[in-house]
């Protein structure tokens, strides 16, 4: 738990007062990631992670308003957006991407915590 903590605190303060964004390489990494990890749900009219156990709050949205379940908008500031941000799976373009993983799932089948 004290992990989890530690990682959304560090995701918060990466953001900063001035909104700081990850880069556009990492964030379409990110999308890439996301899109095509099973582990990625659909609630209140938006895509969520269900393995980070951050819930559906408006700080856990993997997209932005207007989304609808096979076409995600990714405007604004979602949780991808923040320049540090880890996966549970270890997936390409996050903080803690597991290196030599093939389209964004490791190779060895570990994962990392949150």
């Amino acid at each position: 738990m004290f992990d989890s903590i530690a990682s959304f605190t560090r995701s918060v303060l990466s953001r900063g007062p001035f909104n700081h964004q990850v880069d556009a390489h990492a964030f379409a990494l990110r999308v890439l990631s996301c899109e095509t990890c099973n582990q990625r749900g659909y609630a209140n009219q938006h895509h969520y992670c269900m393995a980070c156990g951050c819930g559906v709050s408006e700080m856990a949205r993997l997209d932005a308003i207007g989304s609808t379940p096979d076409e995600p908008i990714y405007t604004g500031y979602t949780k991808l957006h923040y320049p540090y941000l880890e996966c549970p799976l270890g997936r390409k373009g996050f903080s803690n991407e597991i290196r030599g993983s093939i389209a964004g799932q490791a190779d060895t089948g570990t994962t990392s915590g949150n």
